[in-house]
């Protein structure tokens, strides 16, 4: 069922049950009106006959039910009785059969004042004292006129309640139709977007109201998949140009040595090289693969509670193996007896900080790299500081795109992926990267991750 729809039935649904105790609310205090006037109306006549059959002397009982019926209008299927204390008649002006049990009779005398409605017939009973003695007056008669008014009140809600709902039903499909409308403008105008038109961006009108936020939303959702478009594209064509160079060395040097007969010493030098090519690509294979699986969702990443201490001084381990003549300095804060615990994947943390220790060495001419380690109850930092040739304002903003590379990194190896891949891991750790540089004196890159406890 389309949103239109649901919003016409529960708006209608809503106003039929405000019509609905509306109109029960109606007839109810109308009916409890109409009763409680046509009551009055009975114990003003019962009351009435009281006075003149007990007080004034001259009006006997057949003086009475003549005055009555000549001069007083009855009331329908009206009757008025009196009885004396021991509950005997004293004047019956009726012809109608309906009896009364004492025990109603008794509760006249012990309230003053009794009254009941039995199908469409309303009785009342009167206490009255004078000075021939104690008398219980009762009057009854059918409201014919004001049951047949309450009816007609009945037919007319019941009508009324149809019609609006008839009413409120097309009104509702209007109210939807038009309160859906920014939203199959909006709906229209995202159709319009696709692969080969992104720049394309939804009217976000006047920023103010719910639609203007699903458009903002939208524009904002539209703006990262053509940026992760471009970048596919970006790295797509870079990928494919740094894997053809290397296949095109080897496949180079292979034909060049097939073209006649060398000696097995040529043989050698050319397995060599090819050699080299391809680890090069291998490497370069490996760097792709883990670039591609840092984008995965960070919730299938394997994650577990780790010393960031030890992952330290693992990481400068490593780089010693490779690098036996590098000097490495490492400064860790001593202020606790163990090292923060971070939440995260060893072997990405481990290639994160290779990364950016290696990038140290290589831009800096295996110059000394130094390593400070510090951490707080919240956040823990690691600063790897090089003396290389810097890096200008300009190309940080660029360092973390996959394949970029300075133009002062010349004929040094890598291929661009090494910081973009460590940003990726860093930001599945909830951290962040900063980094200073001053051009031809050094450069520090900041790694800060969230510590668990310490």
């Amino acid at each position: 069922m389309k949103i239109r729809s649901k919003l016409t039935l529960k708006f209608t649904g809503i106003v039929a049950l405000i019509l609905l105790i509306f109109s029960m609310a109606v007839f109810y205090l109308s009916e409890i009106n109409r009763y409680n006037v046509f009551e009055d109306r009975l114990e003003e006549r019962a009351l009435n006959t009281a006075r003149m059959f007990l007080e004034v002397d001259e009006i006997d009982e057949k003086l009475l039910k003549t005055l009555r019926r000549n001069y007083l209008k009855s009331l329908p299927s009206e009757f008025v009785r009196i009885y004396d204390k021991n509950y005997k008649p004293v004047f019956i002006d009726d012809t109608i059969k309906y009896y009364f049990d004492k025990e109603w009779l008794s509760k006249i005398q012990e309230e003053g004042i009794s009254s009941y409605e039995d199908g469409n017939r309303q009785v009342v009973g009167i206490f009255y004292s004078d000075n021939q003695g104690d008398f219980l007056i009762v009057a009854s008669a059918i409201d014919w006129y004001g049951l047949k008014k309450l009816n007609n009140l009945e037919a007319v809600l019941t009508a009324g309640y149809f019609i609006s709902l008839i009413i409120v039903f097309f009104s509702g499909q209007v109210f939807a139709r038009e309160a859906l409308k920014p939203i199959q403008k909006v709906v229209s105008q995202v159709q319009k977007i696709s692969a080969s038109n992104l720049h394309l961006r939804v009217d976000e009108g006047n920023g103010k109201d719910e639609i203007s936020d699903l458009s903002i939303t939208f524009n904002t959702m539209f703006t990262r998949i053509e940026t992760a478009f471009e970048l596919q594209k970006t790295f797509v064509s870079n990928a494919s140009h740094e894997l053809r160079t290397p296949l095109t060395t080897i496949t180079g040097e292979i034909s060049v040595a097939l073209m006649k007969d060398r000696s097995v010493d040529e043989y050698k030098e050319i397995l060599k090289s090819s050699l080299e090519e391809a680890k090069e690509l291998t490497k370069l294979i490996n760097d792709l693969l883990e670039l591609a699986q840092t984008g995965i969702d960070a919730n299938s990443v394997l994650m577990s509670n780790l010393d960031l201490s030890e992952m330290i001084r693992k990481a400068t381990d490593e780089t010693l193996r490779r690098k036996p003549d590098a000097v490495l300095s490492l400064n860790i804060a001593k202020t606790f007896p163990n090292g923060p615990i971070v939440f995260g994947n060893e072997k990405l943390l481990l290639t994160c900080l290779l990364n950016i220790i290696g990038n140290a060495f290589k831009f800096s001419e295996d110059k000394e790299v130094l390593i400070d380690f510090s951490f707080n109850d919240h956040e823990a930092c690691i600063a790897i500081t090089d003396k290389g040739f810097g890096i200008s304002d300009e190309e940080i903003k660029n360092i973390f795109v996959p394949f970029y590379r300075s133009e002062r990194s010349g004929n040094l190896p890598g291929h661009g992926i090494g910081l973009p891949l460590t940003m990726k891991i860093v930001n599945i750790h909830r951290g962040r990267i900063e980094v200073q540089s001053v051009p031809d004196k050094g450069t520090t890159f900041y790694i800060f991750l969230p510590v668990l406890f310490i």
